[in-house]
Formats: C-alpha cells, sequence, structure tokens
C-alpha cells in the first residue's frame, strides 16, 4: 500500500470521526459547558483507531490494538460511572466513540465505501432521536405483530423456498420462490408507504398523505378523497391534487418494481411511466396553487400493509394471473395477454406488471414491446377504475378538477399502446 493510499484512508478516517464528532457536539453542547466527548474527541479517536491498526499491522500482533481499545474503553466506563453517580447516565454518545475507534481501525485496511456508509448511517441514527423515539410511541402492538410477521416470511421462509418451475406447461410458469419474491417485495413497498405515515400522522397535509399514500395505496386515497370532497367541497380542488398525487406516486411505484424485476421492460415503459407521472404532477400542482384552508389530512383509512392472510391471497392472485396469462398468451398470442392485462388492471395493477415482467422473461413468443403495452393497458384500466370511483364518490368540483389530469394520464397510456402496437 502506497503513501498515497494510506493518506486516502486516514482521510476517510479523520472524515467519518469528525461527521459524527460534529452531530454530537451539536445535539449535547449547551451555553459554556464543556464537553467529555466533543468533536475533538471523536475525532481522535478515529486517529487512534487507524494509527492502533496500522501499528498492529506493522507488529504482526493485534496486541496494539487491543491495549488502544481497552484504555479507551476503561476512560469511556471511567466517566460513564461519574455521570450515574451525578444522575446523567447516558450510554449513546459512548457507544458513538467506541464505533468511531472501530471505523478508524476499519479505515486502515477495510472497504472505504463501507466505512462511510457505517458512519453516515451512524450519524443518520444519532440525528434522528427524536422522529425515532415518536415513531416508537405510534406503534402498537398489532403493528410490531405484523413486522415481525414480514420478516419471518422475508428472511425465514423466502429463502427455503425452490428455484425452479413447479412442473411442466402450464405450470412451468410457477416459480415459488419468484412468486414470493414478488410478494415480499410488493409488501415492503406498502409498509414502507404505512411506516410514513405513521410517523408523520398524515398531519402535513393533503399533498403529504397523497404523495406517501401513492406508496401504500393510490385507490385508498382516491376512495377517501371522493367522499370527503362531499363532505368539505370548498375542499375539492386540493382533494383532487392529493389524488392526482398518488396515481403520479403509483407510475414512479411502478417504474421501481420493473427496475427490479426486469430492466429491459423499463426501457419499454419508461416513456409513458415519465409523462403519466409528469401529468399527474403537474396538474396536481396547479390546482395546489390556488387559495387554500388549512387541512391536515386525517382520516385516510391506512392499516398495517402486511398481513399474513392477504399476502397469501396476493401470492394466490399473482399465480392464477401467471397462470392465465400462460394459457392465453400460447393459445391466442398477444390478444390474450391484452384482454388479461385490462381485467387484472382494474382491480390491483401491481400483480399484472409483476406477472408481465415474468412472463416477458420466460416466454420466448413475448416481445418486450407487447410486455409494455400490456403494463401500459393495465395501468389505463387501473385509472379508468379509479376516475369510475372520484366520478361516482367526489362532488362536482372535484370531478372537474379530477378530469384534465386523468385525460393527460389516459392519453400517455393510450398512446404507449398504439406506438407499441
Amino acid at each position: 500500500m502506497t503513501d498515497l493510499d494510506l493518506l486516502g484512508r486516514f482521510a476517510v478516517a479523520l472524515g467519518v470521526g469528525l461527521l459524527i464528532g460534529l452531530q454530537r457536539q451539536f445535539a449535547l453542547a449547551r451555553p459554556r459547558r464543556e464537553l467529555a466527548l466533543g468533536v475533538r474527541t471523536f475525532a481522535l479517536c478515529a486517529v487512534s483507531g487507524f494509527a492502533s491498526a496500522l501499528l498492529s499491522d506493522a507488529e504482526g500482533s493485534p496486541a496494539v490494538f487491543a491495549a488502544v481499545t481497552a484504555i479507551l474503553g476503561l476512560m469511556i466506563a471511567i466517566g460513564y460511572f461519574r455521570e450515574t453517580s451525578s444522575g446523567r447516565p447516558g450510554l449513546t454518545t459512548r457507544v458513538a466513540a467506541v464505533i468511531t475507534l472501530l471505523l478508524g481501525a476499519l479505515a486502515a485496511h477495510g472497504s472505504l465505501t463501507l466505512v462511510s456508509a457505517i458512519g453516515v448511517s451512524a450519524t443518520a441514527l444519532l440525528s434522528f432521536k427524536g422522529e425515532m423515539h415518536r415513531f416508537a410511541r405510534l406503534l402498537t402492538r398489532e403493528d410490531l405483530f405484523a413486522a415481525l410477521k414480514f420478516a419471518l416470511v422475508s428472511v425465514v421462509v423466502l429463502p427455503v423456498l425452490p428455484d425452479r418451475p413447479v412442473g411442466a406447461y402450464p405450470f412451468d410458469a410457477l416459480n415459488p420462490y419468484r412468486i414470493w419474491l414478488f410478494v415480499v417485495l410488493v409488501s415492503a413497498i406498502g409498509f414502507v408507504g404505512y411506516a410514513l405515515v405513521k410517523w408523520k400522522r398524515a398531519d402535513r397535509g393533503i399533498a403529504l398523505t397523497g404523495l406517501v399514500g401513492g406508496l401504500a395505496s393510490s385507490t385508498a386515497v382516491t376512495f377517501s378523497f371522493s367522499g370527503r370532497s362531499r363532505t368539505s367541497p370548498a375542499l375539492s380542488r386540493l382533494y383532487a391534487s392529493g389524488v392526482l398525487l398518488a396515481w403520479a406516486v403509483m407510475f414512479v411505484r411502478i417504474g421501481a418494481v420493473l427496475a427490479v424485476v426486469n430492466p429491459g421492460l423499463l426501457e419499454q415503459c419508461w416513456p409513458f411511466l415519465a409523462v403519466s407521472s409528469a401529468a399527474g404532477l403537474l396538474v396536481s400542482g396547479l390546482l395546489w396553487r390556488q387559495p387554500r384552508k388549512k387541512a391536515s389530512g386525517r382520516g385516510v383509512a391506512f392499516h398495517n400493509p402486511f398481513e399474513l392472510g392477504l399476502s397469501l391471497k396476493f401470492g394466490a392472485v399473482y399465480a392464477a394471473v401467471l397462470l392465465v396469462m400462460r394459457v392465453a398468451q400460447s393459445r391466442f398470442g398477444n390478444s390474450g395477454l391484452y384482454a388479461t392485462s385490462v381485467l387484472s388492471g382494474l382491480l390491483d395493477v401491481d400483480a399484472i406488471v409483476l406477472s408481465t415482467a415474468r412472463i416477458q422473461q420466460t416466454a420466448a413468443g413475448l416481445t418486450a414491446a407487447s410486455a409494455a403495452a400490456a403494463v401500459a393497458l393495465a395501468a389505463l384500466a387501473n385509472t379508468l377504475f379509479k376516475m369510475g370511483v372520484c366520478w361516482f364518490s367526489g362532488s362536482p368540483e372535484f370531478r372537474r378538477a379530477m378530469f384534465p389530469g386523468f385525460l393527460l394520464i389516459a392519453a400517455a397510456c393510450i398512446g404507449q399502446v398504439f406506438l407499441l402496437l
């Protein structure tokens, strides 16, 4: 390792120590109060870890690093017990100091990317103390059990499922591992949206509700805001803005799913996904610029998106869609696939998007262009269904505000179909 390489690694170690130290200094500093562990101390911890790791490597023995770690640990322990006796106990800053020492040592020989990632993550955890405590207070017992069940099916069940087709045609379209992986993927997306709603309680307004609601369920946002536009007609344009924002996020979500599942199909789909999302954002922004009254966005019926029964139903629906699409595409060609896309998209766009992405990877007769047309048809059908909800459930002003955005999104989907067919 050259001197230049060592200097680069030393700079990373020092930078991580300064970053964590600055956060602790900012979080704990009070007027005229001298901190036992401030920004300089954290920087020196990182430098000590770096230097002791190099010395241990030069000596061919971990004794130097072990001695430095023991001395620092003893000093931290003495300081902790002194603060405990004065009624001001706290381990967070001291644990951060130990992590900083270890990161300095890791920077000497390990991956600098990993060192930077751990350092930034540790700083973020230290900075979000209030937000994390508030989020923990918002959690219910049911939320905790739902999170544990999600971890169970994603970490324990998923790895043991066979990653191969279950049989001959048409069951060669069914791969247990991939089916459950898609279930986990969709559940994870909904889980993130639900966590954001719980964290912020949707108190930041209709826009935030529409934004995070598009991750959890754009249909739930559509149903809720449509009904509320009748009870609060003066806010109809704001509710329409929130719905269109949720729709825009839905198209971004489809793109994210395709990027993970079938990047080649995303290359065909991104034009209409981008145009549809941009149209929703544009009209939503125009509606939001009207004079508006204070609105909280409370009352949207968001429930924890991970329930084992619902996940099993989604897996069953997804597998059934795979079978139907396999048979339809085999016997009737692309016309059968398109009919299935429209019917499935009316209820749930995720299952048909995932199914199409999977079939396109395994079926020799299905081109990326035809699969992209099927995705566009599913998105169009889903948008038509939600617009029907808006038309029958919303106030007249709400319907008028929704219509331009709906037309632009529908035109983008239809244009994609005509370009590909």
